[in-house]
């Protein structure tokens, strides 16, 4: 549990780094593009780890078909948000996908980097 905090906190600092980033060096439009993805990206991994815990509550053969049904609306809710920034003009698809690989961009951050103790270690560097 304190593993999900700690990665919640990052998730959460690296779309305010990245937004006011953007917002600095970009278009409002921009940012709000990023923003879009970004939220949808936190949305889709809460609906994740909320159908894997439900799915542990279900009998055993219909787990799997629990989860793939979950995916697959992950998948209709992104193809939605891309297929709107596609046709939208002041949106911009390219920052909404980037938006859109937030979680999976810290998740690979955090996975690399290790807490021991106080301070932070590269796992890669790890004798």
């Amino acid at each position: 549990m304190e593993n999900d905090k700690n990665f919640t906190r990052w998730l959460y600092a690296y779309g305010l780094v990245a937004f006011i980033g953007i917002l600095a060096f970009s278009t409002v439009f921009w940012a709000m593009s990023f923003l879009l993805g970004y939220i949808t990206s936190v949305f889709t991994y809460r609906l994740m780890t909320l159908s894997v815990l439900k799915s542990l509550n279900r009998p055993e053969g219909t787990r799997l078909k629990y989860v793939m049904s979950q995916q697959m609306m992950r998948f209709a809710i992104y193809f939605v948000i891309l297929l709107g920034a596609a046709f939208v003009d002041n949106i911009e698809i390219i920052l909404t996908f980037i938006g859109m690989l937030s979680v999976k961009i810290v998740m690979f951050v955090y996975i690399l980097l290790k807490k021991e103790g106080n301070e932070w270690k590269l796992q890669c560097l790890k004798e």
